[in-house]
C-alpha cells in the first residue's frame, strides 16, 4: 500500500462490516469514511429508494412502520427483506394462478401488492446486521437466591426495582 501512495492516480475504495478484521496495511491512507448504522429516518428513505418497482400496499404507512421497527438493519438487510416480503406475496398469489407454459401472466405480476403483513413475516426470517453479535442474557436470578445483606438488598429494590415498577412517579422529576 505504500507504494500506491507515490502513485497521485491511484484511488482506492474498500468496504467492510468487519473493521477490526481488515489488514493494517489499508489503515494508512489519509482518508476513511464510517458510514453508521441508519437510523429510522434514513431507513426510510433506503426503503424508498428500493421499493421504486415494487407496488406496495398503503405506502407510505407501510414503510413508515417498517422503518420505526427495523432498528439495527442495514441497506442490504433491508434489500433482503423486500426481497422476502415480495416473494411472499407470490407463495400467496400462487393459489389462485394458472401457470402456462411455465410463464407467469404480466397482468398477473402488475397485481402483486407487497403488504405490511408480507413485511413482518420477513422480517422474522431476517436478522439485522448490525445486532447479529449481539447477545441478550436474562438472568434467573431472583432476591430469594441471594443470600444474606438484606439491607443492600433493600436499598437495591428500593432504587432500582421500583423505579422501574413504577415509572409514572418519576415522570416530573
Amino acid at each position: 500500500m505504500d507504494e500506491i501512495k507515490k502513485h497521485s492516480h491511484v484511488t482506492v475504495i474498500a468496504a467492510t462490516n468487519r473493521f477490526n478484521a481488515t489488514d493494517s496495511g489499508l489503515y494508512s491512507f489519509d482518508c476513511k469514511v464510517y458510514l453508521d448504522i441508519p437510523d429510522s429516518a434514513g431507513r426510510l428513505k433506503i426503503l424508498r429508494i428500493l421499493i421504486q418497482y415494487t407496488e406496495i400496499a398503503d405506502t407510505t404507512k407501510t414503510l413508515q412502520s417498517i422503518s420505526a421497527e427495523t432498528h439495527g438493519y442495514v441497506g442490504a438487510d433491508l434489500a433482503s427483506s423486500i426481497s422476502k416480503a415480495v416473494s411472499l406475496e407470490i407463495k400467496e398469489k400462487m393459489g389462485t394462478l394458472v401457470l402456462q407454459k411455465d410463464a407467469i401472466d404480466g397482468k398477473v405480476l402488475n397485481s402483486l401488492v407487497v403488504t405490511k403483513h408480507n413485511f413482518l413475516s420477513a422480517l422474522n426470517q431476517s436478522n439485522p446486521s448490525a445486532l447479529r453479535k449481539t447477545v441478550v442474557v436474562v438472568s434467573t436470578t431472583t432476591w430469594g437466591d441471594i443470600g444474606g445483606l438484606d439491607s443492600v438488598k433493600r436499598e437495591l429494590q428500593t432504587l432500582v426495582q421500583y423505579a422501574v415498577e413504577h415509572s409514572e412517579k418519576f415522570l416530573n422529576l
